[in-house]
C-alpha cells in the first residue's frame, strides 16, 4: 500500500464488525479511518476510530483499533462501492478508561 493510499483513507468511515458477536441480527460500530504520520515514519499509521456515547455510568470516550500492514491490507479488501467494512475478533464493548479513584466529597 503506497503512502497516497493510505492518506487516501484519512477520514474515510468504516463499518466494523466482530466476528464474537452471537446476535441475530449482528450489530456493528461506526468508526473512522486515521492515517496519522509519527517523527520519522516513512508511511503514515492506519487505524481505526470508534466513537462510544455518554452512557449512565461512563463518560464518552474512543475506543481504537491499531492496524498492522496485514489489517490494513484486510481493510482495503473489505472495501465496496466506497464503503468499508472491518472484522475485527474481538468484543466491540469498549475498553473502558481508567476513571481513576472515585472522588468523595
Amino acid at each position: 500500500m503506497t503512502i497516497a493510499d493510505r492518506l487516501h483513507l484519512h477520514g474515510q468511515s468504516v463499518l466494523v464488525r466482530s466476528t464474537m458477536d452471537q446476535r441475530n441480527p449482528p450489530t456493528a460500530l461506526r468508526g473512522t479511518i486515521d492515517a496519522q504520520s509519527t517523527d520519522g515514519a516513512e508511511r503514515p499509521h492506519l487505524r481505526i476510530v470508534l466513537e462510544y456515547p455518554d452512557m449512565f455510568s461512563v463518560p464518552a470516550h474512543q475506543g481504537v483499533i491499531e492496524l498492522d500492514d496485514e489489517a490494513a491490507a484486510r481493510l482495503l479488501a473489505g472495501e465496496r462501492d466506497g464503503v468499508f467494512e472491518f472484522t475485527i475478533d474481538e468484543p466491540l464493548e469498549p475498553k473502558l478508561p481508567d476513571l481513576g479513584e472515585p472522588q468523595v466529597s
